[in-house]
């Protein structure tokens, strides 16, 4: 009697109608799609089922700003990942090894680390130190490895 796991995933597909107008990413004008090509993310599970979105994502030839894809409100660009998931998992990798949590979500722990170092840096970007003015260290820890 062999022991086949089976891996049972939902797969929600996105497409959109023949003829839609999106806008262009920088300059916000209306331009029809010129272009799809389609994209999965990690969404998060159903029940027990891996959920992904499968998503024709158009590309757009706008007349000032060229050949661009469309921003997509549920994941950030060169994402794998929905917001959603990205926001469960670093919920998680808060609270437990990321290799831990690499394994109860069944995604590989590089992509895990590489979302992480994205945040991370987000959020370095959005601190001040400009009224720091003094900084006290405290060495006793140092002399204990000692």
């Amino acid at each position: 009697m062999s022991s086949t796991k089976i891996k049972v995933l939902l797969n929600v597909f996105v497409d959109f109608p023949k003829g839609s107008v999106f806008l262009c990413p920088i300059c916000g004008k209306e331009v029809k799609a010129y272009d799809t090509t389609e994209k999965r993310f990690r969404h998060l599970n159903f029940f027990q089922y891996a959920c992904y979105m499968v998503v024709r994502v158009p590309r757009i030839n706008c007349p000032g700003d060229g050949i661009l894809q469309i921003d997509l409100p549920w994941a950030r660009e060169g994402a794998d990942f929905t917001l959603l998931f990205e926001s469960f998992a670093m919920t998680m990798v808060r609270e437990m090894p990321v290799n831990k949590v690499a394994q109860i979500i069944g995604v590989d722990d590089n992509k895990l680390w590489r979302m992480m170092r994205y945040y991370v840096a987000a959020a370095r970007q959005l601190e001040d130190y400009s009224e720091v003015d003094k900084i006290g260290v405290d060495e006793t820890s140092k002399a204990k490895r000692s």
